[in-house]
């Protein structure tokens, strides 16, 4: 209860800050949007202009090039299924990327008689709560199921190599880059529903799994995706991932694009102050002159 009314107080905060402050915002989703304010209920007053201008995919440092060997999907066959993001908890939202999930549903499958030679899961990043996962797993005898891989400098490297299946079960998610990423190596994601729309580039690829629907239904949900393998209903992950760009090329999702939003908005006013609520390692600067745009 204590938690919850500082979670509120500092929504509040933020409303309060961005109207008085903020002639613009620009949102990577609506999920990240409606985190500190409702559209719906004004809020912010009618004076705030809201655009959505998702994360810019570069696709020349996302994508390998076509020259490279392309992998077989279920290497050595075994299924490899991978986790990514941050191992944190917190008071306000827990365990937002939910690891615990992948934790149980690896469990589960040993229940199932299923050995480590058919099945491997990889929880990808680093974190607070690393130690607290690492010491669940070995008291309930998942190293050989479960590895923990740490930070990995090139994730789009990594899915395209040696990933057959990707998991998003976040209990909390801003955006969900990662969902982008295995879309663009050809890989599969299955989803939470907290995951925005915004993150669904190809319906042959993504399919969403209700926490609600509990252990056995995510576990279920791997089932399924691993069949789609066996029965060869997936195209290889180079015709996945053609499909894919094929889609977005002069879409929002492109730095171009992206670009030329920020800097329209930047022009529409005099004196344009942006409140960004984002999810995203570099800093939008928003200033100059001519208008200029720039990223560190």
């Amino acid at each position: 209860m204590f938690w919850n009314v500082i979670w509120k107080t500092y929504r509040a905060f933020c409303r309060w800050i961005i109207k008085r402050t903020a002639t613009h915002i620009f949102y990577v989703s609506r999920n990240s949007l409606m985190d500190i304010v409702n559209p719906s209920s004004n809020s912010l007053g009618g004076s705030i202009e809201q655009k959505w201008i998702p994360p810019a995919i570069d696709i020349r440092t996302s994508c390998r090039s076509a020259k490279h060997l392309e992998p077989v999907r279920c290497r050595q066959s075994i299924y490899r299924v991978a986790c990514i993001g941050r191992m944190h908890e917190s008071r306000f939202i827990g365990n937002p990327k939910n690891q615990q999930m992948i934790i149980s549903i690896a469990s589960q499958f040993r229940k199932q008689n299923l050995k480590p030679s058919a099945i491997k899961f990889f929880l990808v990043g680093d974190g607070a709560a690393r130690p607290k996962f690492e010491q669940e797993v070995a008291d309930l005898g998942l190293c050989e199921f479960i590895e923990f891989t740490g930070e990995i400098s090139n994730v789009p490297e990594f899915l395209w190599e040696d990933i057959d299946l990707v998991l998003a079960p976040s209990t909390h998610e801003g955006f969900g880059m990662t969902v982008v990423e295995a879309q663009l190596q050809g890989v599969p994601v299955v989803i939470s529903e907290n995951i925005p729309d915004e993150t669904i580039l190809s319906n042959r690829l993504v399919a969403r799994q209700s926490l609600e629907s509990g252990i056995d239904g995510w576990a279920n949900a791997v089932h399924t995706q691993w069949r789609r393998i066996q029965n060869n209903e997936l195209d290889s992950k180079l015709t996945e991932r053609q499909r894919v760009l094929t889609l977005i090329q002069g879409t929002v999702y492109t730095p171009e694009h992206n670009a030329i939003a920020m800097l329209d908005s930047y022009r529409d006013s005099s004196a344009c102050r942006v409140a960004g609520i984002c999810e995203t390692k570099g800093r939008l600067m928003v200033g100059g002159e001519k208008g200029e745009i720039k990223w560190d």
